[in-house]
């Protein structure tokens, strides 16, 4: 539905959003990123761009995007970064 959507209007920001919260849950992440780069720069857009940079690894990115998110107001942002920062200090000692 979402991608229909996004067909009908691709300029659309909430509906490149809706599309990319579609392409991730099916773990379609380079589909996402291309329609996250046309969602605008809300808060949610960002919290999903660390998502997508978590699930390919990018720790360093992730973290970032998190903690921008965070401070712009996402909620499961915090929860993010604070798994990622304690994992790290897993990995060191």
């Amino acid at each position: 539905l979402w991608e229909i959507a996004v067909r009908m209007y691709p300029q659309d920001e909430v509906a490149n959003f809706n599309a990319a919260n579609v392409a991730m849950a099916r773990g379609d992440y380079d589909m996402a990123s291309r329609y996250l780069d046309k969602a605008g720069d809300c808060p949610e857009v960002t919290y999903s761009r660390g998502c997508i940079a978590l699930e390919e690894g990018d720790y360093d990115a992730a973290l970032a995007l998190f903690r921008e998110a965070d401070k712009r107001g996402v909620a499961e942002a915090r929860a993010a970064v604070e798994a990622i920062e304690s994992n790290w200090t897993v990995r060191v000692k």
